[in-house]
């Protein structure tokens, strides 16, 4: 999965598989894209996720 800092202040973003408590915290300065696996699941061809920014 990307994730994507679109402005140029540094924020903090937590990523969860949708519904669930198993989640990353993924850091980013201004303007920058980082990749980084969330999980793997065997057998899933498609998985949900959501996302919310750290104050």
């Amino acid at each position: 999965m990307t994730v994507n800092n679109t402005c140029g202040q540094s924020i903090n973003v937590q990523v969860c598989y949708a519904g669930s408590s198993d989640c990353i915290k993924v850091a980013l300065s201004g303007y920058q894209k980082l990749q980084r696996i969330l999980g793997i699941s065997a057998g899933s061809t498609a998985f949900r996720y959501e996302y919310r920014e750290l104050y």
